[in-house]
Order: structure tokens, then sequence, then C-alpha cells
């Protein structure tokens, strides 16, 4: 069973949304070593506020798996998101 909430044209749109936020927003870390990891990669770093380029965020997701199957007991109940 595969489950799927979201057509293919709504999880597009919230992609580039997510991109959009994440370049020109970011999001405020508090971790220094985490700030400088992030900056070593590609993002930028203003203070405690840090922003993702988009391509670093499709980079990410690319090594991520693409199918997360849960399980249970019975092998007939797995689902993959």
């Amino acid at each position: 069973m595969k489950l799927q909430v979201l057509s293919q044209k709504h999880l597009d749109q919230i992609h580039d949304s997510t991109l959009a936020i994440l370049s020109t927003t970011g999001v405020e870390l508090t971790l220094p070593s985490a700030r400088e990891l992030l900056q070593e990669h590609g993002a930028t770093v203003s203070g405690k506020r840090v922003l993702f380029p988009p391509a670093l965020v499709d980079k990410c997701l690319g090594l991520c798996p693409s199918v997360v199957r849960l399980q249970g007991r019975d092998p007939q109940s797995q689902v993959e998101l």
C-alpha cells in the first residue's frame, strides 16, 4: 500500500515555497558549531540566522531515501510514505 495524501502539483508548490522561505528568511540556530558546519557547506550565516540556498537544500534532499516504509508485524500491513 502506498500512502499519497498530496498530488505532485501540490508537492511541487510546497517544495518551491519552502525553498523560497529557507533562502530568504532562513532559520535561527543557536548552536555555533551547527552554523559553522552549514556555512562550510554553502549556507549564508548572519549572526544566528542561517539562509539555505536552493541548491544546498536540493543536494541534501538528494541524499535522503526516496521511500520510507512503515512495517508492522504483518508484512501485508506495510505502508510506503
